[in-house]
């Protein structure tokens, strides 16, 4: 019990200091995210940019969520997109959406559309219009439903 004391302390200590090391700013247009990322937004995206939060975390990397007006969110880490998310009565800009992912929906769920797409790092994670979740492998493969 005598040791387990000191191990919450330091544990306690290690967590104040992750949460210090993570900075986060609000601001109201794309100005300090990287060219490419602005541009993935200003080509599949006609709303407004509402907001974009920008947060460093513990290892370096810079996250951006990115509000448009319409409800829109697109997260980045760096440059590279990383979710997509649309609201009811859009679905997600077919740039996002590789090939057999776009073939499977269609065939598989006719009449529905991809309302949010995730980036993972063994593939893809899909939600559809009728609130059935996809996931797939890098390369678009389906893997399973998600229920």
């Amino acid at each position: 019990m005598k040791r387990l004391a000191p191990l919450a302390l330091v544990a306690l200590i290690m967590s104040v200091s992750i949460m210090a090391c993570s900075s986060k700013t609000v601001q109201r247009d794309m100005s300090q995210m990287p060219e490419s990322a602005q541009n993935i937004v200003n080509t599949n995206f006609k709303s407004k940019v509402a907001s974009v939060e920008t947060e460093t975390n513990v290892i370096g990397a810079t996250e951006y969520e990115v509000r448009l007006a319409d409800g829109t969110e697109i997260q980045f880490l760096n440059e590279e997109w990383d979710e997509v998310s649309v609201p009811a009565g859009q679905s997600v800009p077919e740039y996002f959406v590789i090939e057999p992912i776009r073939t499977f929906v269609t065939q598989n769920q006719p009449g529905v559309v991809i309302v949010s797409i995730d980036r993972k790092n063994n593939g893809f994670e899909v939600e559809l219009s009728n609130g059935i979740d996809i996931k797939f492998d890098t390369a678009g493969n389906f893997i399973k439903y998600d229920h």
